[in-house]
C-alpha cells in the first residue's frame, strides 16, 4: 500500500470490511450546514462576476460571463455541499485564480520559452507575498492577494506554508509542461504519471479540500498508507479520465503529458487501442477506489481512540459522499475562449504579468 511514484498505481486487492456494528457519526470540523439554499448560488455568482471586473480579470461584463468563469459558484458549492455562501465565495474565489493560472499557461500565444520562464517566476513571486506583504500589480496580483486574504482567516499558520510550497512547486511543473509542449516532447509510460501529476495540480487540489474540511488534516492522517495508497490510485484514475475527455482538444494543442498520446508514441498502437487501453485503466481505477473506500472503516476503525483514526474515518466519509460531484468538476470547459482571434482575456493578463516582471528587474 505504500506510493512508489511509478508511473500508475499497480492493482491493489483490498479485503472487505468483516462484519461489524455500524460505526456512530464521526465528529468533524466540517459545517453541518444544509448548505446553498436555492437562488443563493446566483447571489454568489453575481458577487463574483463583480468581483471579476473589481480586479481586473475581466475587462468587460461578457469576459466576466466567460464559460470558464460563470459556474464558479455552482462548483464551488458541489465541491463543498455544506457551505454558506460566504464559503461558497471564498473557495469560488480561490478556484477562480487557480484557473486563471492554469490557463495562462495554455494561452495559445504563450510561444516563446523565456516567456514561459518570466511568466512562472512574476508568478512564483506573487505566491511568496500572498503570506506577508502581497506584491503590488496589476489584476492577477490583486485577486491573488484578496482570494488569499479571506482564505488566511480561516486557516491555520501550518496549512499556507504547505498551500503555497505546493503553488511553487505546481508553477515549476506548468513551465515544464509549457516547454515540453512547445518543443514536441513526449515522456515515457514511466516518466507520464508523475509529470501528470505535478503539472495537474494535484496537491494545490487537495489543499483546496482541506478548505472544505474546516482546518487541515493531521500529519497521522495525511501520512497514513491507506490514504496515500487512496490518493495515488484516485488521482491515477481521475486524470486518465480526464485525458480521454480532453483529448480531441489535446491532440490539436500538443499536449504533452496525455495518457493516450503517451501510450500511441511508446508502444506504436493505434488511436483506438489506447482509448480502450486507458477505459479500462480508469474503469478498474474507479473501481479500486471504491473498494478501498469500502475496507478503509474496518482497517482505520480506533482501537485505542486514536484521534488520527476518527479523524481518518470521517475523511474516508467525506470522499464517499462527495466524490460523485467531484467527477463532475470537469463540466467547465476549459478550452472556451472570451473573444475570437488571438487577443483573448489570457492575452491581457499575461501582457500585463510580464510587463510587471521586467518593472520588477528580477532575475531569475
Amino acid at each position: 500500500m505504500s506510493s512508489g511514484g511509478k508511473a500508475a498505481p499497480a492493482p491493489v486487492t483490498v479485503p472487505a470490511p468483516s462484519p461489524a456494528p455500524s460505526l456512530a457519526p464521526v465528529s468533524t470540523p466540517v459545517s453541518a450546514r444544509a448548505g446553498l439554499p436555492a437562488g443563493e448560488k446566483e447571489r454568489v455568482q453575481e458577487r463574483l462576476d463583480a468581483w471579476l471586473l473589481d480586479t481586473g480579470l475581466a475587462a468587460t461584463p461578457e469576459e466576466a460571463r466567460h464559460p470558464r468563469w460563470n459556474a464558479m459558484a455552482a462548483t464551488a458549492a458541489r465541491f463543498w455541499p455544506d457551505a454558506d455562501a460566504e464559503q461558497a465565495e471564498t473557495l469560488a474565489r480561490w478556484m477562480l485564480v487557480i484557473a486563471v493560472v492554469d490557463d495562462l499557461f495554455d494561452e495559445p500565444g504563450l510561444a516563446d520559452p523565456d516567456e514561459i520562464v518570466r511568466l512562472r517566476h512574476r508568478l512564483t513571486l506573487l505566491v511568496r507575498g500572498l503570506d506577508g506583504t502581497p506584491p503590488a500589480g496589476g489584476a492577477v496580483a490583486t485577486a491573488m492577494a484578496q482570494a488569499w486574504e479571506r482564505i488566511r482567516l480561516v486557516q491555520p499558520p501550518s496549512w499556507r506554508t504547505r498551500a503555497l510550497g505546493h503553488l511553487e512547486e505546481w508553477l515549476e511543473a506548468a513551465e515544464r509542461e509549457a516547454c515540453h509542449r512547445l518543443s514536441g516532447f513526449i515522456p515515457s509510460l514511466r516518466d507520464q504519471f508523475a509529470l501528470r501529476l505535478g503539472s495537474s495540480g494535484a496537491p494545490v487540489f487537495l489543499d483546496s479540500f482541506e478548505i472544505t474540511y474546516g482546518g487541515e488534516f493531521e500529519p497521522a492522517v495525511r501520512d497514513h498508507p491507506l490514504y496515500r495508497r487512496l490518493l495515488d490510485v484516485a488521482a491515477a484514475a481521475a486524470l486518465a479520465e480526464n485525458d480521454l475527455r480532453t483529448l480531441d482538444e489535446d491532440e490539436a494543442v500538443g499536449a504533452p503529458y496525455n495518457l493516450v498520446r503517451v501510450l500511441r508514441h511508446e508502444t506504436g498502437c493505434t488511436r483506438q487501442e489506447a482509448i480502450d487501453a486507458v477505459t479500462r485503466q480508469v474503469e478498474d481505477g474507479f473501481a479500486q477506489v471504491d473498494a478501498i473506500l469500502t475496507a478503509a472503516p474496518a482497517i482505520l476503525r480506533p482501537t485505542d481512540g486514536a484521534a488520527a483514526s476518527v479523524t481518518g474515518m470521517g475523511l474516508v466519509r467525506l470522499a464517499r459522499e462527495r466524490l460523485p460531484g467531484w467527477r463532475t468538476l470537469h463540466d467547465i470547459d476549459r478550452y472556451s475562449r472570451s473573444s475570437a482571434g488571438s487577443e483573448t482575456y489570457l492575452t491581457r493578463l499575461r501582457r500585463e504579468l510580464l510587463v510587471e516582471y521586467a518593472e520588477t528587474g528580477a532575475a531569475r
